[in-house]
Parts: C-alpha cells; structure tokens; sequence
C-alpha cells in the first residue's frame, strides 16, 4: 500500500516544522516548502518563493512526479504586519496578501484535481485574526478573514468530492513568527501561550476525525464568542491592551534616549582626582553635573 503524501508550506521552523515531523511519524511521505532548508530530516524537500505562480506550480508537478499523488495540503506559511493603516506600506501589504491568502488559494487550485482523487484534506493554517478586528495588526487581519472566507466557502463546495476541509485558528504559539514580521508597532501577545507540539498532535487529530475546526489554544473560542457578544466590550479591551504596549514602548524610547544622551556627555568629562559625578532630574531627564 502506497504511504499517503502530506504537503506543508514554511517548514523550516515553528509551527510548519511541528506538523512536518508529527505526520513524519505517522508515516506519510512529508514534503516540505519553504524559502529556507529545514534544519531536520524530511522525506523530500522543495525550495520555494510562494510569491511566485511558477514556485507553486512547481511544488505540485514536483510532488506529483515523485510520490505520484497528494493526499493532504497544509496552507501553512505566512506572514505578518503590525502597523496601522494610515502608516501601512502598500508593498508590504501586497506581500502579506501574497503570501497569506494568494498562495494558499493557488496552491489549492492546483492540487484540488489529485486531493479529489485520493478524498484528502486541505489544512488552512488561520489566526485569531481571522476571527477577531485586531488593531494595528489591520493588514495581517484582513488576509487572515480573507482566508477564513476561502476555507469555509471551499469546504462547501468541495464537500461532494469527498474532500475535507480544517480552519485551524491559532492564538499565541511561541514560534518566532513576529520576528519577521513587518511594521514598526510591537506585537501584542496575550497570556498562557500553547506549545507547538501539542498544536501539530491536536492538527493530526483533527484530520483523522474529519473535523472542519480547530481552535488552539482552546481558551480563544470563549474570547472570540466573547467579541461578537460585546462588540464594544472587546474594543474597549484591545485598546486598552494597545494603549498600555505603546506607553511601554516610549518608556522604553525615552530611557534609551537618556542612556544615550548620558554617555554622550560621559565621552567629553576629563576626570581627575578632585572630580566628582552627580545626577539630578531636570525636566524630566538625568542631567550631568561636574563639581570640583
């Protein structure tokens, strides 16, 4: 009997890497894509830019001509943003919509013909963004509700082939994800962070029990019923969330600003023996003063 074939987008690391090595065990022909070379044993790897139609074209006739069907696709690669909308680059903008939304859509056009085959499953890796108004992560939550819309609306059209269709939405998971992102706002991450592993065996678990949802870590689903319950109660909290990562942050501004005015002045002192170094506040920022 042939072993069924899973493909994953962004394995190299995270959450992509996590779903890899769980179907790895489970013994399916894993192929993994991504920009980078995983640092881990995969049954076959291909190097991509999801950007380009001519990349994603290639992952499918690639893993069609190796392994001879595809069973599974997880849309999993992405991208993030945190910048508001009136100071969002459009070309960054593009890029996330390319990668979050636009490839997944491809990807799956292009594989549908061998999953109706074999009545496999496309896995749509989402987020909370999907569900939620995310503030000053308005870019990533556009492309995130834009997949959620793809993924219910193809579960229902491709349910007579036999194919099923899972919107994984994903809350706060540690996977180095913000660091790539793009924007100048710092990411706001709420508490008791899930663990990638147990996302990847509860993904798995999902599949063999053909279920059309996953929500992870589970807690998100009470705050997401939560938000259309209280529209405005969920407002007032983001914001205030938001509110308090900014002051943070320009706490932060200021007192590098006066780290660095500080050693600036440090540079020009001549110090001699009688020298002596005291600080007092003046207008709100350490000055230096010299007393001999």
């Amino acid at each position: 009997m042939n072993k069924k074939t899973i493909i994953i987008t962004g394995v190299s690391r995270g959450i992509g890497k996590a779903i890899a090595q769980k179907f790895m065990e489970e013994g399916f022909n894993v192929v993994g894509v991504s920009r980078r070379k995983p640092k881990y044993k995969i049954t076959h790897y291909i190097q991509a830019d999801l950007t380009e139609e001519d990349s994603r074209e290639k992952v499918i006739d690639e893993t069609v001509r190796r392994f001879g069907r595809i069973d599974i696709l997880v849309n999993n690669a992405g991208i993030g943003i945190y910048e508001s909308w009136e100071d969002m680059s459009i070309k960054e903008l593009l890029k996330v919509f390319e990668v979050d939304f636009f490839a997944p859509v491809h990807l799956t056009q292009l594989a549908l013909p061998y999953i109706k085959e074999s009545k496999g499953t496309v896995i749509n890796i989402s987020s909370v963004a999907g569900e939620l108004y995310v503030p000053y992560k308005s870019g990533y939550t556009a492309a995130k509700h834009a997949l959620h819309a793809f993924s219910e609306t193809l579960r229902m059209e491709t349910k007579e082939y036999g194919i099923n269709v899972i919107t994984v939405t994903v809350g706060n998971v540690k996977t180095g994800f913000t660091l790539s992102a793009y924007g100048t706002k710092n990411p706001i991450l709420l508490p008791f962070p899930g663990k990638r592993k147990e996302l990847a065996d509860k993904i798995y678990n999902a599949y063999i029990k053909r279920k059309s949802k996953l929500t992870y870590p589970s807690w998100y689903r009470a705050f997401i019923i939560f938000s259309k319950l209280f529209p405005k109660g969920y407002e007032h909290i983001i914001m205030r969330i938001w509110d308090r990562s900014f002051k943070k942050k320009r706490a932060i501004r200021q007192f590098q600003e006066n780290l660095y005015g500080l050693n600036k002045t440090l540079k020009v002192v001549k110090y001699d023996k009688k020298s002596e170094v005291k600080y007092s506040k003046f207008s709100g920022s350490k000055q230096l003063k010299i007393l001999k």
